[in-house]
């Protein structure tokens, strides 16, 4: 099976998966790209709905996930 990173102009991941497509990654990596994917999911969720704090959000990961919850909050209301 081939996996695949796409990036944006910035090179940004904008996008994974498998088949044709973006640049050739590893299984591996693909993997860690999907864990991370789905576990900034999860703070995001536990941030908006007040289960966690900022402060217990990594370093790295709180502009955008502080982004992501304020571009969630302008969606719902």
């Amino acid at each position: 099976m081939r996996y695949y990173a796409q990036y944006n102009e910035n090179n940004k991941l904008i996008a994974i998966g498998t088949g044709a497509g973006g640049v050739e990654i590893t299984e591996e990596e693909y993997n860690r790209l999907l864990t991370e994917i789905r576990t900034k999911a999860e703070l995001v969720d536990k941030l908006y709905n007040e289960e966690i704090t900022l402060a217990e959000v990594p370093t790295e990961w709180r502009e955008e996930i502080q982004r992501r919850v304020a571009e969630r909050i302008a969606i719902q209301g």
